[in-house]
């Protein structure tokens, strides 16, 4: 989805100690590809903690965040660049719904209530898991609030950045829990 673009990119992997050969699948495209990254945790430290450290030490005009599980699809990143070319610093896919099962659609849907109760209403964020690209403005500014477990989506509003929302319907995971 990147090439013809005519940017500069890099892709990084985050491996949380996987027991099955994640490891090794991803040391073969990085030696394969100069824009592949790799980061191998010894222990799994949640896609919290080991998401803002690829984050927050990625170099770059702007930051692409998303999981590796293709829940986020990577055909939204020229849409996410069209409006970053624009001058958006904040844009985020935004589940409309889910090809998931809809228990755990019900369950997500549950905790954005629960976690909304607490916010003001120009703060709450629904449906939004962090998938989207990140001015290096907004990373900057991310990066001086220290938090050793950093919520995305709270932050964000915490921070005051008014994302544009980019609407998708969220298909379902393959593998992986």
């Amino acid at each position: 989805v990147m090439d013809g673009r005519g940017y500069a990119y890099s892709i990084l992997f985050i491996d949380n100690a996987s027991n099955d050969r994640s490891p090794e699948i991803l040391r073969g495209l990085a030696s394969k590809d100069p824009k592949v990254k790799v980061i191998l945790n010894n222990k799994n430290f949640g896609p919290g903690k080991s998401g803002a450290h690829g984050f927050f030490n990625t170099p770059g005009d702007a930051v692409i965040a998303m999981a590796c599980d293709l829940q986020d699809p990577p055909e939204m990143i020229p849409q996410f660049l069209s409006h970053w070319e624009n001058g958006e610093k904040l844009v985020l896919g935004k589940k409309t719904s889910s090809e998931e099962s809809r228990g755990m659609f019900f369950v997500r849907e549950l905790y954005y209530k629960m976690m909304n109760f607490f916010l003001p209403k120009e703060d709450q964020i629904d449906q939004i898991t962090g998938f989207g690209l990140y001015d290096r403005e907004v990373v900057s500014n991310m990066a001086k609030v220290f938090d050793p477990n950093p919520n995305f989506r709270y932050l964000i509003s915490e921070m005051g950045y008014k994302p544009c929302y980019i609407e998708f319907v969220q298909p379902q995971r393959l593998h992986g829990v």
